[in-house]
This record gives structure tokens, sequence and C-alpha cells, in this order.
């Protein structure tokens, strides 16, 4: 498995849509820059863009759902999933669902990453077996965007009090 390092800053730059065209693999992992979204041509261009998200989908789409499934005392979970051009609304490969974190875990910086890595792991098992299937997702859903600065507080708050409603 080769890699290659580029310096541009976005994954819509047309020289990382060029290294991935040059490129013979078919699946590529994204982790972008918070917020980031991959359009065309990129998007279009035939690779399969596998993304860890943070959110149960279709229930939670967008940015920060981490955040919003604390808030509404629901699991958290990785939902490994195709990218298309809609926002999180590519086809599953795979969800796992964690426990709640212990008081006082950041969020942002301890969980996140490791929630996510974690499910890459079970993800690229089932790629090299030949097992990695996906599924369409429902239409149902809310998309989440960028969390408000309270709410994030209360969402950490809430976890570090413990309580679960």
């Amino acid at each position: 498995c080769a890699h290659e390092h580029l310096p541009e800053y976005g994954i819509n730059d047309p020289e990382v849509a060029a290294a991935l065209d040059a490129s013979p693999e078919d699946l590529v992992v994204f982790s972008g820059y918070p917020g980031e979204i991959v359009r065309a041509p990129l998007i279009d261009a035939g690779l399969q863009l596998l993304h860890m998200h943070t959110g149960s989908l279709p229930e939670y789409r967008g940015s920060t759902t981490l955040y919003y499934a604390l808030l509404n005392d629901d699991d958290i979970t990785v939902t490994a999933l195709i990218l298309n051009a809609g926002i999180d609304t590519g086809e599953v490969v795979f969800k796992k669902t964690f426990p709640r974190p212990a008081t006082g875990t950041d969020l942002d910086c301890h969980l996140d990453p490791i929630i996510r890595a974690d499910t890459l792991r079970d993800v690229a098992e089932l790629y090299v077996k030949g097992q990695m299937t996906t599924s369409s997702q429902a239409t149902r859903g809310r998309t989440y965007f960028v969390i408000h600065p309270l709410l994030r507080a209360i969402a950490a708050r809430k976890l570090q009090d413990g309580k679960t409603s």
C-alpha cells in the first residue's frame, strides 16, 4: 500500500484530485478538516471515499453529531460510509456503538479520534477479507451543522455530571 504526502490544504484542491486520479487505488480513506465537504469533481471521479463519521446515520448527519447524541442521551456511534454528493448520505459500510465516555473525557482530542480509528480498524479487516459491503440509508434523519459553543458546553457538562437524561 503506497502513500503520498501532498502539501495542499484541502481535499478539493486540484492537485489532490490529480494525485487521486493517477492512483491505482479504488478505495481511499478520507479524514478531512472539520467541516470540510468533498465536492465535484473529486466526488464524481469514481473513487470510493471511505469516511468514519461520528454519528449514527441516518439519524445524525453533519458535523459535531457526537455532541448532539450526548444531548439527546443517544448512543455514541461511528458510521463508516462511502461519501457521495450529499452531507453524510452515502452508502453505509459499517456501524459501531461505543459506551458513554467516562467523566472528564476530552471528547474532541481523545474520544473522537480513538473511536474513529477503532472503527476504521474493523472496516479495514472486513476490506482485507473481501467482506466489506454497503447498504443504502433511509431518507429520514436530521442534519446537524457546527454546534454552538453553549450547547457543546452543556453536552460536556451533562457527561461530567453523569446524567443520562
